[in-house]
């Protein structure tokens, strides 16, 4: 998926969401608030400024959706889920290097979600959105627990390619994951969980401006350095595991 730094309503948006160049006004709505919020966050997003921006009435937000909560919530899961496939996109261009692809894996989850920083509260910290997290819980369990799953049993089969030094055609697809089955590698399943973990705390740093850091005025060359250093510490991790 493209990398554009300031999106506007048009057919390269709703191209980047999977919707078609004529998208509906519903799947307008959607794939801009995803890229709204992603900029400014849930706090300061708003639903009428979406709607202005779109040509559309106020009222249209309502109409779709049900609430300004229930168009955040839906959002929230088409927005995962243009997370998770942007990620396994840019993964998929290296076809011959496990380390290589497990990096990307790693660097693109930092980048996006920096990129689209705004969604932290909703989805990294739900309890901050409660209203919102409740009709994710309510309406859309289901596919986000799917989308979840292929996620993260991506990552446990780049982990798994990487410890074993090759990169085997993946057989993974949405709603078909064998989760039984890749929890009964409990092994697996710690190191895959402390990835993700280490992983998840370095995005959140990465995405967010955490005032420790900022009081002590670290150049960007220096954290450049910093993130190169940790990344390669969790690779010489997982390989030594």
């Amino acid at each position: 998926m493209a990398r554009v730094e300031n999106w506007e309503p048009g057919s390269a948006l709703w191209s980047e969401f999977g919707f078609s160049e004529n998208a509906k006004a519903r799947e307008q709505i959607l794939a801009l608030t995803v890229i709204r919020v992603g900029e400014v966050g849930p706090v300061s997003f708003s639903s009428n400024q979406i709607a202005k921006e779109l040509g559309l009435a106020a009222g249209s937000i309502n109409y779709h959706f049900g609430s300004r909560e229930g168009l955040l919530a839906e959002a929230a899961i088409l927005g995962y889920k243009r997370y998770t496939e942007r990620i396994w996109e840019l993964v998929e261009t290296e076809s011959k290097s496990a380390q290589a692809r497990l990096r990307l894996w790693i660097e693109e989850s930092m980048e996006i979600q920096s990129e689209m920083h705004g969604w932290g509260p909703i989805l990294n910290f739900p309890v901050t959105i409660p209203e919102v997290s409740e009709l994710i819980r309510a309406k859309h369990a289901k596919e986000f627990e799917k989308l979840s799953e292929l996620h993260l049993a991506r990552l446990f089969w780049l982990v798994e390619d990487f410890k074993l030094g090759k990169v085997r055609k993946i057989s993974l697809a949405y709603g078909k994951v064998p989760k039984k089955k890749i929890l009964t590698d409990s092994k697996m399943v710690y190191l895959v969980a402390s990835l993700g973990w280490s992983v998840l705390g370095m995005s959140i740093w990465n995405a967010g401006n955490h005032l420790p850091s900022k009081q002590i005025g670290l150049q960007s060359a220096l954290i450049k350095r910093m993130k190169k250093y940790h990344v390669d510490h969790i690779l010489r991790g997982i390989k030594e595991a």
